[in-house]
């Protein structure tokens, strides 16, 4: 019968009895929890990537999003990236349901708090209002714990926090 490790048994494995310079990837938490990969609701907004930010270019007709899907435990968390000036005329940035459900959890340019009382996914969601321009719209998309924000405010790029077995064990060889 196959064994799985649980995140502290890995981190313990790896440290203990592995390479050390794969301690560090293993026992990495990353702030950020949103990954930099978009999709859009529309073609009339256009996504791309420049120095680990979302920019966001297009004039919609009617309100149209970029959205990435995150996984979220329940818990207590910051939401921000929304450039100052957004509102609902122009842009905000908003956690959603997978099936597009706004939960009241809004950033139009300081961050927000909110409570999540169920774990499963969820979207980070850019929305561009109808007849607004997006032109080189730059978001820093972050979703972080309220332990996190309470430290710094400041973005941080998405990264992957743990290594799959399988990288584990290319790293493991190729070492």
């Amino acid at each position: 019968m196959a064994k799985f490790l649980d995140v502290d048994g890995l981190q313990h494995l790896v440290s203990t009895y592995i390479k050390p310079e794969l301690t560090d990837y293993v026992n990495n938490k990353e702030k950020n929890l949103v990954p930099l990969d978009f999709s859009v609701s529309d073609s009339s907004l256009t996504v791309t990537y420049a120095n680990n930010k979302l920019v966001i270019n297009g004039s919609p007709t009617k309100a149209q999003s970029a959205y990435s899907t995150v996984y979220l435990n329940a818990g207590t968390y910051a939401l921000s990236g929304c450039p100052s000036g957004g509102g609902v005329e122009t842009y905000q940035c908003e956690l959603r349901t997978t099936t597009g459900s706004t939960l009241a959890v809004t950033d139009i340019g300081n961050g927000t708090t909110f409570i999540l009382q169920t774990s499963g996914n969820y979207r980070y969601n850019v929305r561009i209002a109808g007849g607004y321009t997006a032109s080189n719209l730059e978001i820093s998309p972050m979703i972080c714990t309220l332990d996190d924000w309470n430290v710094s405010h400041s973005y941080e790029p998405y990264k992957k926090n743990i290594a799959s077995n399988s990288e584990i064990m290319t790293m493991w060889e190729n070492n």
